[in-house]
C-alpha cells in the first residue's frame, strides 16, 4: 500500500477492508485480517489532514 493509505489506516480514518475492496491494499486475506486486529477503532485520531 502507499504511504497515504497506510497513514489513513493507522490513524483510524479508513477501514482496511474497504481499502482492500478498492484495491488500495494488496495482499492475502489473512494479512488483511491481521491488520484489522492490530488496528483498533479506539485508536482513531482527530487529525483531519494527511498526505
Amino acid at each position: 500500500m502507499e504511504i497515504g493509505t497506510l497513514t489513513s489506516v493507522l490513524l483510524g480514518y479508513s477501514d482496511p477492508s474497504l481499502l482492500y475492496q478498492y484495491r488500495k491494499i494488496q495482499g492475502d486475506v489473512d494479512q488483511l485480517t491481521l491488520l484489522q486486529k492490530l488496528i483498533s477503532p479506539s485508536r482513531a485520531s482527530i487529525l483531519f489532514d494527511f498526505f
